[in-house]
């Protein structure tokens, strides 16, 4: 089946790598121009140029796809892994089935930004990777594929994205096969009350201390860096805490309150039991913990 694809960023590039080894290479790849091209022109922008030069693969660089509808109207089907540009209905609804955009997130549950971290913060078990069709809303569309990805308590919000990205190709592939047989069921979403999330809120990013273990463990792990990353404050210091451990520890003690100083890590209270917080950081720079903390400190 003739289809092109839309991409941004390494894991779109995982995806079509995957898909050319599979032996369901696009017949066209339509990447941004400069939306943020100095930040990844060495780790994506470069290498899909040279990957569709390769095999031959049609490609076009523009920020304005909806300007190319005479390239892709002889299509049958479309797909978007990351592209960031809203795409009109006069573009979508072209290819004889659509285009169908992947999202990392379960719907209409985690529509909009920041799925995965939000998907670790609730606490769910699963990463569930929509492909959805894509429709005038935000991520509104009918859903066709899911796939679950098992989320581990040594999974983050990082190794969780590299885990979709492995596994991406295969709702693409599993959707392409699906219409081959001419069999495909979509599932209407019902959004009528869920407005989609916008960029990760400060609120959002604050510790609890107060909450349990696990709650607490899954924020942190939730937003370590790039993202914003999990935060606390102390003696109007405002610290992120990029890493932590739930330990065995069965400590009572008010929340927030630092048990013990290691050289390289804290003990902190919380509603049931303690957690070990490292890779610290304050105003962009890491601290020393044994001269910054004192056992008794407590955040708030």
């Amino acid at each position: 089946m003739k289809f092109f694809i839309l991409i941004h960023s390494v894991s779109s590039l995982v995806c079509l790598n995957k898909l050319i080894k599979k032996g369901y290479a696009p017949d066209l790849v339509i990447a941004h121009d400069k939306y943020e091209r100095e930040k990844l022109d060495k780790v994506f922008f470069t290498p899909v140029k040279k990957l569709c030069k390769r095999f031959n693969i049609k490609f076009i660089e523009s920020d304005y796809p909806n300007d190319f509808k005479v390239d892709v109207r002889n299509y049958e089907i479309g797909f978007c892994v990351g592209y960031m540009k809203i795409l009109r209905k006069d573009f979508f609804e072209i290819p004889k089935y659509g285009i169908f955009n992947l999202h990392c997130g379960k719907l209409p549950e985690y529509r909009g930004r920041a799925p995965i971290s939000r998907t670790i913060m609730n606490g769910d078990e699963n990463l569930i990777a929509s492909l959805h069709k894509i429709d005038e809303g935000v991520d509104s569309g009918p859903v066709a594929i899911e796939t679950k990805i098992k989320i581990t308590l040594k999974d983050d919000v990082n190794t969780l994205y590299e885990k979709f990205s492995e596994n991406s190709y295969k709702s693409i592939v599993e959707l392409l096969k699906i219409l081959k047989n001419g069999k495909l069921k979509l599932r209407k979403q019902r959004t009528t009350n869920r407005k989609p999330y916008t960029r990760l809120t400060e609120e959002e990013c604050r510790i609890d201390w107060g909450k349990g273990q696990l709650t607490v463990f899954n924020k942190i792990r939730a937003l370590k860096f790039p993202y914003p990353g999990a935060f606390t404050k102390l003696k109007d210091k405002k610290y992120i805490i990029n890493d932590a451990v739930i330990t065995k520890r069965n400590v009572s003690g008010k929340p927030g309150m630092i048990r013990e100083v290691k050289s390289d890590a804290i003990y902190i209270t919380v509603k049931s039991g303690v957690i070990k917080a490292s890779d610290i950081y304050c105003g962009g720079k890491k601290v020393n913990i044994v001269k910054e903390f004192l056992t008794g400190d407590k955040f708030i």
